[in-house]
């Protein structure tokens, strides 16, 4: 199960050494790609096609700075940023309820 988080209110509390760095630019244009495609898509076939290739971030805390950590999904969540996705899924714990109702994301 997943759960969207706001990419913009992600971004601003995202831990800036994983938002900042090590950003492999042939993996973001792919998920933007992928992403514009599956926003565009005049089927929903197509749309579920290419959700699927998207895996839904998942969180492994929050920092004592206040900033929170991936365990992955930076080329996914800089992707979705630079489009202006309002939304990105999330993997459904206990943690990323967490998260959301702290920073209200």
């Amino acid at each position: 199960m997943t759960i969207p988080i706001d990419v913009a209110g992600l971004w601003n509390v995202w831990d800036p050494n994983q938002r900042d760095h090590n950003i492999h630019r042939p993996a973001v244009e792919r998920y933007i790609h992928i992403m514009r495609t599956m926003n565009y898509a005049g089927s929903a076939a197509v749309r579920a096609m290419m959700q699927a290739q998207i895996n839904p971030i998942f969180f492994v805390g929050i920092n004592e700075d206040m900033t929170v950590r991936t365990s992955d999904g930076r080329h996914r969540i800089t992707a979705a940023h630079e489009l202006g996705l309002p939304t990105i899924l999330a993997l459904d714990v206990p943690l990323t309820h967490q998260i959301k109702e702290i920073f209200g994301i």
